[in-house]
């Protein structure tokens, strides 16, 4: 059979809940306020300060003009702080 790791704890995931956990190391990043129609990506979770808060939005706009040839698409994705993508812990 095989052996599991005792550095990496065997986790279920439900991927059909609204909410999946993710675990990541954030310690000089910033808060944003995200706002309808855009979407929290990732947000501080529960057990840091502050509580639930989002770190990283996205946004996308499409807009088909009226002969349906052209379409103009815009996305936007903000991040709190780039140091998210350090690897320094």
């Amino acid at each position: 059979g095989k052996e599991e790791s005792s550095s990496m704890p065997n986790r279920d995931v439900d991927l059909d809940d609204k909410y999946v956990s993710l675990e990541f190391v954030y310690p000089s990043g910033a808060t944003i306020d995200v706002h309808s129609p855009a979407v929290a990506l990732l947000s501080s979770g529960s057990v840091c300060f502050p509580v639930n808060r989002p770190i990283a939005g996205i946004w996308e706009h499409v807009n088909i003009d009226e002969d349906k040839k052209n379409r103009k698409r815009g996305r936007v994705l903000a991040m709190g702080s780039s140091d998210i993508f350090s690897d320094e812990w």
